[in-house]
């Protein structure tokens, strides 16, 4: 299963943050045309592998950003906030996961979609088997 799988199948059972989108958790490129709001996108923004001196460890480092969208910028900050909650309770969740830091977050308006949205980026180590 792979990384993105096993984070959609994690947030989407989350039962505080399910409260607010629905299982509208989406990675970046398979959002729906017209998706409810609000919604939340995620993307991999960057990943490397973690090498010892034997090679490769099994772990990789994951740098991810959630995007949490909203009509308005209250929604989109109290999304953000669930989803962060979610995210630090993931190592607890799954052995695999080893930590889950968050870093940035910011507050924006895209005007293209006329939508708030609440940017929250997180560093990930985790060992999945991505096969």
């Amino acid at each position: 299963m792979t990384f993105e799988e096993q984070l959609y199948n994690y947030l989407s059972a989350d039962t505080a943050l399910t409260a607010l989108v629905g299982k509208r958790i989406y990675p970046e490129g398979e959002v729906p045309q017209k998706p409810g709001k609000p919604y939340c996108v995620f993307s991999r923004v960057f990943s490397e592998r973690v090498y010892s001196h034997q090679g490769y460890s099994g772990l990789e480092d994951v740098a991810l950003q959630v995007n949490c969208y909203s009509e308005t910028a209250l929604q989109a900050r109290q999304v953000s906030i669930k989803l962060t909650t979610a995210m630090e309770a993931w190592p607890a969740a799954n052995s695999s996961v080893g930590k889950v830091l968050r870093g940035d977050s910011k507050s924006l308006y895209d005007g293209e979609l006329d939508l708030h949205f609440q940017m929250v980026e997180f560093s990930i180590s985790h060992g999945f088997d991505e096969s």
